[in-house]
This record gives structure tokens, C-alpha cells and sequence, in this order.
């Protein structure tokens, strides 16, 4: 078996890699962006009032969206990692069993799908967190990515709550769903 060509670096290549390093406005932008529909379930879990849904629709919405949510920053995630040349089968593996969680957060009941994707989030967090400490991603992506992490974390667990204690708002008790 011949050996695999080694991959050019960025900085063989003639890339400027420096402009990576900072996300501009426009990457703030998006990952704000990208929290937005969960504020809005947010309030209309609060306010029930205020939805054409039922609360617990709202709540399931809520699921759909953030494992979709998820889903995409594992990509990214994988996206960068597929930058660092490697050999490892462990960090595709861990990439591989999202999409296998995710099919699962979406047949769990809501309290518990919501429990589980708070854990996701702040794992694959706290991953990104490690990555840019070792070098490995730039530090501004993964200052804002934190931000994102910590805002969608406290709109779930404010889902979550509100899915168990209904709105104090509207009065409503907590549905079976």
C-alpha cells in the first residue's frame, strides 16, 4: 500500500490564513442570527398568548430547531477539523454520532430531548473552547461561538422550564407532551 501524499500547509499554498482569525461583523451577525428563532419560542413559550401554536407545539418546534442547530455547528466543527490533517478515527467518530443523537433527541419526550440538547451544546462548546485553546481554531471564533453556546443553552433551559411549569403568564399547567 503506497503512503498518502502529505497535505500542503496554507502557508505553502500561498493562503493568507491571518484573515481567518478574526470573524467580522457579518459571522456575529449570523450567529445571532442563528440564536433568533430560539428567542422567539422562547417568548411564545412564555406567552402562550401570543402563538397560533399550542405550547406544546411551541415546545416541539423548539427540539426541531436546535437539534438542527446542533447539526450544523458539529459541521462546522467537522469543517474545521478537516483542516488538520490526521490519521485519528476518534474525532470522526465523535462527529459521526451526531446525527445518530440527533434522530434520537427527536423521539425522546420533550423535557428530556431538551436536557440532552443543552448537553450537546455545551459539549460540542466546551470542545470548540479546548480547540481554540490548543491553536487548533481561531480565538475570536471561538469567543463568539461561546456566546452563541451560552445564549441557546439558557433559551432551552428557559424552554424547558416553561415546558414543566407551563407559562406564569397565561396560567397554563404543563402539557403531557
Amino acid at each position: 500500500m503506497a503512503p498518502s501524499p502529505e497535505l500542503p500547509s496554507p502557508d505553502t499554498q500561498g493562503l493568507d490564513v491571518k484573515g481567518l482569525d478574526a470573524p467580522s461583523s457579518a459571522f456575529r451577525f449570523q450567529s445571532l442570527m442563528l440564536i433568533f428563532p430560539l428567542a422567539v419560542l422562547a417568548v411564545l413559550s412564555l406567552a402562550p398568548f401570543l402563538s397560533p401554536l399550542t405550547p406544546g407545539d411551541v415546545h416541539q418546534v423548539a427540539v426541531g430547531y436546535a437539534t438542527i442547530l446542533l447539526g450544523f455547528h458539529a459541521g462546522v466543527r467537522a469543517g474545521a477539523r478537516l483542516r488538520v490533517p490526521s490519521r485519528s478515527w476518534r474525532w470522526q467518530l465523535a462527529l459521526l454520532s451526531g446525527p445518530a443523537l440527533g434522530l434520537l433527541v427527536l423521539l425522546l419526550d420533550i423535557s428530556a430531548a431538551l436536557a440532552m440538547l443543552v448537553a450537546g451544546f455545551g459539549a460540542l462548546g466546551a470542545w470548540d473552547s479546548w480547540a481554540a485553546f490548543r491553536g487548533d481554531l481561531p480565538q475570536d471564533y471561538a469567543r463568539t461561538r461561546m456566546g452563541a453556546t451560552i445564549v441557546t443553552c439558557l433559551l432551552l433551559i428557559l424552554i424547558f422550564v416553561l415546558h414543566g411549569l407551563g407559562s406564569p403568564l397565561a396560567g397554563t399547567v404543563p402539557d403531557a407532551g
